[in-house]
């Protein structure tokens, strides 16, 4: 108890000695008992040493106020003109209290206050005032939201904006911790940002989600300040919130149309690109045409000129055997005009020959609307019963190495192909060996490619594509057919889509490849 005396004696004494105002105590006399700081500035003494002088501020004048003041509890006011320690005079207000009650005391209790500084007070009090109701109208007319929470978060203070975006009245909400506006599921959230600021003091465009009366959630800008005491301990945090939910809605519809225009672009691109893929595709197939046109058109030219050669030399055999029958006839020589006109009907069976192969060769031109599985290993044996009589004059072999599968292509097609490389074979044999002729397939992906190996006289490197030519003979071994065989072969192979070519060396036989598409 003595304790808590102690502790309270010392409270009062340090207020006292605090105080902007001089405080005296005064014995009967006029005597200082006790003066506290500001007193002594007053009286223009060092500390301590005033104890036991006389007040000497117009000593009549006070002693009359003691008079007056002597049994009044409450004390007498009076203002007077004193001198300051600077010997400037100053309007003070004086208050004296009789203390004599008080035995433990007793005297007179002055405070001299300088009426100046009252003044100043009350009208930095009244500017301040003045600045807070116009903060006040400020803040309580703001289209954005004000709050004021204690470090906790309980709110002290929120303006109309903020209560209404939330469904309340300002009164609804003071009290409430501001955790209580956010989600549930996002309130853990919200106390480590509530920490985050109370450690750095601030935060800037913060964007939170809150709460509706009515359960709605909406986002909120946020941007707060800590406001802490002369310790840097955190008194309040103030804070002030701006509605976004329009600003989010026209950011979510210009991100949706930004990435329709995306979408559209993309769509756009690929539609130009698949455009520009179909012209170019167009360009290249008519390129193609062309180029194939121009080759056409070339190969025709050669054609016409070999096949206008042949038919003209069959008919001029065949007009000269008819002159010398006619001459022989005049004559009466009856043998020759038999002899005459055996030459020509030979000359017209030529003829016939030759008009079938550019048949056979124009027919191998033609597309083929429907195409289906083909026996290879049939073809084959077709082309060996048909060729078989040749076969056995000329003591040849043909051989099987393998299996041979079925493909897609034109039986007809298929059999011209294989009949006039083997029959080439035979043809193009040296008379001191027997043909020996070997035939096979290789599958490749998609396709086979076959190949018809012989022990033939073979071909010169310059000549291996023009063999492929209509009306072309190579090299000097005489042979009887038109030189339409294996232009014909190739005409057929191009016609389902396949290559055709020969790898060969003079004297070392030919070896002939075509692909052919597989099932």
């Amino acid at each position: 108890m003595e304790n808590d005396d102690g502790l309270m004696e010392d409270l009062h004494r340090i207020l006292v000695e605090r105080l902007r105002e001089a405080v005296l105590l005064l014995d009967g006399e006029g005597r200082i008992r006790y003066a506290n700081p500001a007193a002594e500035r007053l009286l223009a003494v060092e500390s301590g040493s005033s104890i036991g002088m006389r007040f000497q501020h117009d000593r009549e004048l006070f002693q009359e106020i003691f008079s007056s003041s002597a049994g009044r509890a409450e004390g007498l006011e009076v203002k007077l003109r004193l001198h300051a320690s600077d010997g400037a005079l100053c309007h003070s207000l004086v208050r004296v209290t009789d203390l004599s009650a008080e035995p433990s005391v007793g005297g007179f209790l002055v405070e001299v206050c300088d009426v100046g500084t009252l003044e100043e007070v009350r009208r930095e009090l009244e500017r301040k005032e003045e600045e807070l109701r116009e903060f006040r109208t400020i803040v309580e007319t703001a289209n954005y939201g004000v709050v004021i929470a204690d470090p906790d978060g309980y709110l002290l203070y929120v303006n109309p904006y903020f209560a209404s975006l939330h469904g309340y009245e300002p009164r609804d909400l003071l009290g409430k911790n501001l955790q209580a506006l956010h989600p549930p599921e996002r309130r853990e959230d919200v106390k480590g940002m509530r920490s985050c600021l109370l450690e750095k003091g601030s935060c800037s465009n913060i964007e939170v989600w809150h709460v509706h009366r009515d359960g709605s959630l909406f986002p909120l800008l946020m941007n707060a300040v800590v406001i802490r005491d002369n310790e840097g301990n955190p008194l309040y945090v103030v804070a002030n919130m701006v509605d976004i939910g329009e600003r989010k809605k026209w950011e979510e519809e210009r991100e949706a149309y930004r990435h329709r225009l995306e979408e559209m672009v993309e769509e756009r691109t690929r539609e130009l690109s698949e455009a520009n893929r179909r012209l170019q595709e167009e360009v290249e197939e008519r390129s193609r045409v062309e180029e194939e046109l121009r080759l056409r058109n070339l190969e025709l030219a050669a054609f016409a000129r070999s096949v206008a050669h042949d038919l003209r030399g069959h008919i001029s055999v065949i007009d000269g055997f008819a002159r010398t029958a006619l001459s022989a006839g005049e004559e009466g020589e009856r043998e020759m005009v038999a002899e005459c006109l055996k030459g020509i009907a030979e000359g017209a069976r030529r003829m016939e020959r030759f008009v079938e192969c550019l048949l056979a060769y124009a027919r191998a031109g033609h597309p083929q609307e429907v195409v289906a599985e083909t026996g290879l290993d049939c073809v084959v044996q077709e082309v060996k019963e048909t060729l078989k009589e040749e076969m056995g004059k000329a003591g040849a072999r043909l051989d099987v190495v393998g299996t041979l599968p079925a493909v897609l292509a034109d039986r007809v097609l298929l059999y011209q192909v294989l009949y006039n490389l083997v029959s080439n074979a035979l043809k193009f044999c040296p008379a001191e060996r027997d043909p020996c002729i070997e035939l096979g397939c290789l599958p490749e992906g998609s396709r086979a490619v076959v190949w018809v190996r012989e022990n033939g006289i073979g071909i010169a490197q310059e000549d291996l594509e023009s063999v492929f030519l209509p009306f072309t003979r190579v090299g000097e071994h005489p042979s009887p057919g038109m030189g339409v065989g294996l232009a014909t072969a190739k005409r057929a192979v191009e016609n389902w889509g396949g290559e055709i070519w020969v790898e060969s060396a003079p004297g070392e036989g030919s070896t002939f490849f075509f692909t052919v598409p597989l099932p």
